[in-house]
């Protein structure tokens, strides 16, 4: 799609006409387990062990242990914080226990890395985060989208600031979005902005004394979160006139990677028809 992009009138009924053709009939939005999962270890990396971010192994170790038992055992190290010096080991080392068989209790959370227990409960935001829908993280995602086509295509939000505000929520994410379309004159960085805001929103659940937010290191995305990242920048740098809509994206989903990948690449291909699909 982007190598026609001259030729394509409406590149959201061209991607929705090839997934209808290859069977994709139905245009459901499914978020998946390794989803939420990714989603709730960015935003704990973020905003909890900012020195110590979740990594990959961790987070596949727990995507074996399915959806519920992974954001128990979320809960878990948040709630533990101050206590653990490595969450990736932490986390690692249950899903091992968990996976070889045994059916451990709340002895089995006592790991080296673990100094006298702090008591704390558990922040609200973080309730609000493992309750966050699909639809919510939809509706991010879309206004994200809109305002790298039509706002700030020169400097696009990246995908940080995107999962930084999913950690707050879509009401609040929403507001900070219209709060940094109204100052775009004086904004040199939406991106910052909003990692900056939520940062600042989300500190009750950082310790006092960091001197920073450190941003993670990308982690190993999902598919649905590749063809969203695509689709973002090809509305932001090739279609900024005619952004793919919602569910034209939710279409390529269905397909799969590969093959979305594949008609990404092709709609901007050529120069002046527009081709039989749209």
């Amino acid at each position: 799609m982007e190598e026609k992009a001259v030729q394509i009138k409406s590149p959201s009924n061209y991607l929705k006409a090839a997934a209808a053709r290859e069977g994709s009939a139905a245009v459901v939005s499914v978020q998946t387990d390794e989803s939420k999962i990714h989603r709730r270890a960015t935003w704990l990396s973020s905003n909890v062990f900012q020195d110590r971010p979740i990594s990959e192994e961790a987070v596949a170790a727990l995507m074996g242990l399915g959806t519920r038992r992974a954001l128990e055992l979320f809960k878990d190290i948040e709630e533990k914080q101050d206590q653990i010096k490595n969450p990736s080991g932490y986390l690692i080392s249950a899903a091992s226990r968990e996976t070889a068989g045994a059916h451990p209790g709340p002895a089995m959370m006592a790991l080296p890395a673990i100094t006298m227990p702090v008591m704390r409960s558990t922040p609200a935001p973080v309730a609000a985060m493992a309750m966050s829908s699909s639809a919510d993280e939809a509706k991010i995602w879309r206004r994200a989208s809109w305002l790298n086509a039509n706002v700030f295509p020169d400097r696009p939000i990246d995908d940080e600031a995107i999962a930084a505000m999913s950690g707050l929520g879509a009401a609040r994410a929403m507001e900070l979005f219209k709060d940094v379309e109204e100052k775009q004159g004086q904004v040199r960085s939406p991106s910052g902005y909003l990692k900056t805001a939520a940062s600042r929103e989300s500190s009750v659940n950082v310790s006092s004394f960091s001197p920073r937010v450190h941003v993670m290191q990308p982690m190993q995305v999902t598919d649905a979160t590749k063809v969203q990242r695509r689709a973002s920048w090809l509305n932001a740098n090739v279609f900024p006139d005619r952004p793919i809509d919602h569910q034209a994206i939710e279409a390529m989903m269905n397909l799969g990677t590969a093959r979305a990948m594949e008609l990404f690449k092709d709609s901007d291909s050529d120069a002046i028809l527009v081709p039989p699909l749209c």
